[in-house]
């Protein structure tokens, strides 16, 4: 099997993770939300942006320190799971120490308790077996689907379960902290490596994984920067109503960018050697990713009010303005986050290091004098803008390193994004503008709008790709696996 296509494979599976994992996401969330109130997210959601914070202690991200090395041995992995054991349990008796003066800062008495049970949690995950990152070095995705089905299985049967049962925000707590000591347990079943205690290889692992820590610190900043400032600023409710608007908006990312980029960072890192084999697999991705995810991100925008309500109920229609906003910048991230795993490939983890802090400099500031001004709709433009703004900095960067010029990068992007703009449009225009209620003609002109929005875009994309010559890109990719597809089937 070529690089390509192992590629391909291993994207494939994570997108089919992705998807079981979202399928029982998009279920427990349609559940929860009729069982709980939005207070109750917005207090889970206050407790994990402190949580975040003090887990940075331990974000090196050894894991891809052990992906990116040729041949590491015992002591690499001795070491990677030593880290992660003692950041594990520091980062837990860090959680017990801040929990009442992030309570205090809050103004919420509760969080005392939900942040004292959640550091359990992080405790047990520290001690997950790192035997498992084999999966990814190794390209064996299909084991990686089962083990992090199954984790995903176990906590949503436990957040169900408590739902019904508790009818408050610690079913959400039990479904976390349940998820993470199932996991550990489970990953000494599906792999037989053994970790031992060893700090041999400390200087070794350090020198690329703190790199990748103090990115993850600023893109955590850049992250819950809105968590706080809504926050402090609008309470418990309208920070509810940005975070589930912030996950379903995220949702191309998450279920499509997310997974793919977690499979092609092993294959970018076999091909590091080749640069114009990684340049290829770099466009070959983009092509792919801005394909399907810019269309799923424009989708979810056009059709907020009513997916809000019909989802979530009429209760939470105030966040459909948020979604309308959120949903965009689903569309600037899914052509943004395959730099990331290119540029820790090529052994250069400043590079977006340095990215990312020029624009904690900048959206921070921003926030601040947006929540204040304007609360969570403000917040939502400010990360819009700053994923336009940053988008183009990242390639600057990227771009000589591999070979790929401008021109090449917006010829795999303009068609979807302008056959995605039209769909936009032509859906908003045959969806009511308001909604108050879920009815049976509603959801009849729910499906029809999502099936018209399909059909736009798909014959926009393949009328744009004509009008270019057919160009090189996911297109071509799929009318020839399709033409394969059914010539099997018809011998």
């Amino acid at each position: 099997m070529t690089a390509m296509a192992r590629m391909a494979s291993g994207a494939a599976w994570m997108i089919a993770v992705r998807l079981a994992d979202r399928g029982l996401g998009v279920v427990s969330t349609m559940v929860l939300a009729r069982l709980l109130v939005p207070g109750d997210f917005g207090l889970v959601a206050m407790a994990m942006s402190v949580i975040s914070l003090i887990e940075l202690v331990g974000a090196f991200s050894f894991d891809v320190a052990l992906i990116r090395k040729a041949q590491p041995d015992r002591e690499h992995y001795d070491t990677a799971f030593t880290f992660n054991a003692v950041f594990g349990v520091g980062c837990a008796l860090l959680m017990l120490v801040i929990a009442y003066p992030a309570a205090t800062f809050y103004r919420e008495p509760r969080l005392l308790g939900v942040i004292g049970a959640l550091s359990l949690a992080w405790a047990a995950q520290g001690f997950e077996n790192i035997g498992v990152v084999n999966f990814r070095r190794e390209l064996r995705f299909d084991r990686e689907f089962r083990f992090l089905a199954t984790k995903r299985v176990i906590a949503f049967a436990i957040t169900m379960t408590a739902a019904f049962t508790l009818r408050s925000y610690w079913a959400l707590v039990a479904g976390t902290v349940v998820g993470r000591l199932a996991g550990t347990t489970l990953s000494y079943f599906v792999h037989p490596y053994r970790p031992r205690f060893s700090l041999a290889a400390r200087a070794e692992m350090m020198s690329f994984s703190s790199w990748l820590q103090v990115n993850n610190i600023l893109n955590f900043v850049i992250a819950q920067c809105s968590s706080f400032v809504i926050g402090r600023t609008a309470g418990s409710h309208e920070l509810g109503l940005y975070t589930v608007a912030h996950e379903v908006g995220s949702l191309p990312t998450s279920e499509i960018v997310a997974p793919i980029n977690r499979a092609v960072y092993p294959s970018y890192a076999q091909m590091v050697e080749d640069r114009g084999q990684l340049r290829a697999g770099f466009l070959h991705v983009l092509s792919a990713v801005t394909l399907f995810a810019i269309p799923a991100a424009c989708g979810i925008a056009a059709i907020a009010e009513p997916l809000i309500v019909l989802f979530l109920g009429s209760k939470w229609l105030e966040a459909a303005s948020l979604l309308k906003v959120l949903g965009f910048l689903g569309a600037v991230a899914a052509i943004s986050t395959n730099t990331y795993p290119a540029f820790l490939a090529l052994g250069r983890p400043r590079l977006p290091t340095a990215v990312s802090a020029v624009r904690m400099g900048v959206i921070v500031p921003a926030m601040i004098v947006a929540g204040w001004k304007y609360g969570a709709i403000g917040v939502a433009w400010v990360e819009l803008s700053s994923g336009l703004i940053f988008v183009p900095l990242s390639w600057a960067l990227l771009f000589p390193l591999i070979g790929v010029r401008l021109p090449d990068c917006i010829g795999v992007i303009y068609r979807p994004a302008v056959a995605a703009a039209v769909m936009y449009l032509g859906v908003r225009a045959i969806l009511p503008w308001d909604v108050t209620g879920a009815s049976a003609s509603s959801v009849a002109r729910l499906i029809f709008a999502v099936l018209f929005g399909v059909v736009v875009y798909f014959l926009g994309v393949l009328a744009l790709w004509f009008l270019s010559g057919r160009a090189n890109g996911a297109e071509q990719q799929l009318l020839r696996l399709a033409r394969e597809r059914f010539g099997a089937r018809a011998q």
